[in-house]
């Protein structure tokens, strides 16, 4: 793996790579380790430094399922960071593994690695990953049934003479759904807006930038 050096990886190469065999980005060493865990190890060791940053993003974004694997030592990738919670770059990368694995809150490494749950930033953090969670999910659901409801108007407009009504049913619905969708879009970015002074609350200047 090109991320096991002591010297940093170039981004724009990882990227490259990772492009022409998406499936490395799963594959482990002989300690279960994935990309995912080694670009979290340099995010760490070449703090300041927009690479390693870049390349955990792209992971995370791009192989979410290696936020999940645990190496032989029953280690997540989020548990290399949780004693540099002072480093924007490291709350922002913290940050996206706990949304794609929000579980691991819970989860410790044996035998010395604490459970997330230990750390200040994450005890609070967590209660507003859970809170972007429940609006997205109530959004996605509404979204369901609005596509749900379009359906059944179609089907209503081709095989009986309800059509009026159930459009007008539809379109009275489709006004407050995505009225209520709107507004929980706005109260999605403010909980990101708290996400974010959270961070800022806790970091040293590395001259990273904002989620």
């Amino acid at each position: 793996m090109i991320l096991k050096g002591r010297r940093e990886c170039d981004f724009h190469l990882f990227k490259w790579l990772a492009e022409q065999c998406q499936e490395g980005m799963l594959r482990t060493d002989c300690e279960g380790k994935t990309p995912l865990h080694f670009a979290c190890l340099a995010l760490i060791r070449h703090r300041g430094s927009t690479e390693s940053f870049e390349i955990c993003k792209y992971i995370i974004k791009n192989c979410p399922a290696s936020v999940r694997v645990t190496g032989s030592r029953e280690d997540l990738p989020i548990h290399y960071l949780l004693r540099h919670c002072h480093h924007r770059s490291v709350l922002v990368v913290i940050t996206l593994l706990l949304r794609e694995y929000p579980e691991s809150f819970d989860l410790g490494a044996v035998p010395t690695n604490p459970p997330p749950n230990s750390v200040p930033f994450i005890q609070r953090l967590m209660p507003y990953l859970n809170e972007e969670r429940e609006l997205k999910d109530n959004a996605n659901g509404l979204k369901e049934i609005l596509a749900k409801f379009k359906v059944a108007v179609d089907e209503a407009s081709t095989t009986n003479n309800k059509a009026s009504l159930v459009g007008t049913a539809h379109n009275v619905f489709d006004s407050w759904a995505t009225s209520c969708i709107q507004g929980l879009d706005l109260k999605k970015e403010s909980t990101s807006r708290n996400i974010e002074d959270l961070c800022d609350e806790f970091h040293v200047d590395d001259g990273l930038q904002r989620l």
